[in-house]
């Protein structure tokens, strides 16, 4: 008898310990992750961050938002000096198998907390909070060029009748708002009344950045019966990572 119940002893301790070395790999293999991502984050370089995340975030975000809240976390909080991890385990997200990682990041200036989810090792969602670091941290420092070439895309499709091309691209509000018959008439008003176009320019921008965060840019289209002058606004919401097109209006004026 206590020859057995020095064998279930042992294999307890060896169960014990198998346990806290996986639990330990698992902090190992989550801090490796943590600490890419954050040092990314840190170098500024926001297609280095993106390289780092699982394609389906990576469609999420437009990387001038991304290089924004990059910039703001450089500023508030500095450089990366240490991570460490509270938890890593084993999760399931868009049915697949990942891993819950959730930790402590020193900063130079500040800590952060952190969250990750990862799907084999590359980030699906993150969070981190920091008293150093502003909720509303979307600010007219926002790069406009993509935006301006999602502007010009969206009227060179709208000009050549393309309703599934346009109506990809309009957020789900300005889609109910325009379904695509009523899409179509707008296009076919606009065709009678434009006629061929000659030349497209970007004529200004403005940012409102009020309790709405919205970018309009405004276009001069030479077209050969008219000149038209619409102005595309995209709206930025906090919690979300890209510039949705929700709104278009034409101003016309004379030839």
């Amino acid at each position: 008898m206590t020859a057995l119940l020095k064998i279930v002893a042992a294999l307890g301790l060896a169960a014990a310990v198998l346990a806290l070395s996986l639990l330990l790999l698992g902090q190992e293999a989550g801090n490796r992750i943590q600490q890419r991502f954050f040092f990314a984050v840190t170098n500024g370089d926001a297609e280095a961050l993106l390289t780092e995340m699982h394609p389906k975030l990576r469609e999420q975000i437009d990387p001038p938002v991304l290089e924004l809240w990059m910039r703001t976390v450089n500023e508030r909080l500095g450089k990366v000096r240490e991570t460490t991890v509270s938890r890593s385990t084993v999760t399931e997200i868009d049915g697949q198998a990942g891993r819950l990682i959730e930790g402590n990041i020193a900063f130079e200036r500040g800590d952060a907390r952190a969250r990750l989810i990862t799907i084999d090792g590359l980030v699906r969602e993150f969070d981190v909070h920091s008293p150093s670091l502003p909720q509303n941290w979307l600010s007219p420092s926002l790069s406009t060029e993509l935006y301006r070439q999602r502007g010009r895309y969206f009227l060179e499709r709208f000009l050549a009748n393309d309703t599934e091309s346009v109506s990809r691209l309009m957020h789900p509000a300005l889609r109910r708002e325009w379904p695509v018959e009523a899409l179509a008439r707008m296009m076919a008003d606009v065709d009678a009344e434009c006629g061929s176009l000659q030349q497209m320019t970007i004529e200004g921008e403005r940012f409102r950045f009020g309790q709405e965060k919205k970018l309009e840019i405004e276009y001069r289209l030479e077209c050969s019966s008219t000149t038209l002058r619409p102005v595309i606004e995209f709206r930025f919401d906090l919690g979300d990572w890209r510039g949705h097109l929700t709104g278009l209006q034409f101003h016309r004026t004379a030839p």
